[in-house]
């Protein structure tokens, strides 16, 4: 019974030798930021001294792609002035930039689908910036007392946040291209009514009529103007005003599954009218862009 028990010993040892180590993330630096290695991809976590003036993200560390930031990267770094951003970047941490006062310059990669809660907050700086179509939520608080003067909304995104704008004082207008955009209830309100005391916008909301943007702008008192219908090149997938190898992309991203078509993009690349995307119509556009083709009609 004895060697029985040192053989029972024995396998379950073996056993144990035999299951493989768990591989952690792993965590390092480059330059000045602070990172952590994922399995496939690389998070910025944090800056070893507070970012200051003209910073660029590096599209890969190690052999990987840099896709994420973690919660409150730049946080406070008062004296950023403007970011680069790596096009394969897909998500934006929480308030990542937040109390950035003097951040005026950052585009937004075409890849993220999320613009975090709270990720520009108190940003003063930042006057003007662009949001991808592709993009479906607008967080709590993400331009909260920013700067900007005007906003475009694009299609895909299908809701916004509150307090998304509240305390950006010199918003103008605001442009919300979703008809069914859900809008919390203080999203867009930017000011105090000292008489009263409700917050309100002053600027003008722009959407289409009968929309959730028109009912928003009556309901808090806001100037109304219908959007313009805008006609779309064909072929171009992106909505960018031209047919180039983004639409390509963008297309064959749609085939995939990986992204979902607002029905503008669609109409712009449905040459077939079957209601999807597919690989002949990537293929058209492709030749167009080579100059192959010279329109989507044959």
């Amino acid at each position: 019974m004895k060697k029985a028990g040192s053989l029972i010993s024995l396998l379950f040892l073996l056993n144990i030798a035999a299951v493989p180590a768990y591989a952690e993330d792993q965590t390092g630096s480059y330059e000045n930021l602070l990172y952590t290695k994922h399995e496939d991809y690389i998070e910025i976590t944090g800056c070893s001294v507070p970012a200051a003036g003209e910073v660029t993200i590096p599209a890969e560390i190690d052999g990987l792609p840099v896709k994420a930031f973690g919660t409150s990267v730049f946080k406070d770094c008062t004296e950023l002035t403007s970011v680069l951003l790596p096009e394969g970047m897909t998500d934006l941490g929480l308030g990542t930039f937040e109390n950035c006062t003097s951040l005026s310059e950052i585009e937004l990669p075409s890849g993220i689908t999320e613009i975090n809660s709270v990720v520009f907050w108190s940003c003063a700086a930042l006057t003007e910036i662009g949001i991808p179509e592709g993009v479906t939520t607008i967080g709590e608080g993400t331009f909260y007392g920013t700067g900007l003067k005007t906003i475009i909304i694009p299609e895909s995104v299908t809701s916004i946040s509150a307090m998304a704008f509240m305390d950006s004082a010199s918003l103008e207008s605001i442009t919300i291209k979703n008809p069914d955009c859900e809008i919390a209830e203080n999203a867009i309100n930017t000011g105090l009514n000292m008489t009263t005391y409700q917050y309100e916008f002053k600027g003008t909301v722009i959407g289409k009529e009968n929309s959730t943007a028109q009912a928003y702008a009556e309901k808090t008192g806001s100037a109304f103007a219908v959007l313009e219908e805008e006609v779309v090149q064909p072929g171009d997938a992106d909505l960018s005003g031209k047919v180039d190898i983004l639409d390509v992309i963008t297309i064959n991203r749609a085939i995939l599954g990986k992204e979902k078509l607002t029905e503008r993009q669609l109409n712009a690349v449905d040459f077939n009218q079957n209601g999807k995307p597919e690989t002949s119509e990537s293929l058209m556009i492709m030749k167009y862009i080579v100059g192959l083709m010279t329109d989507f009609t044959s």
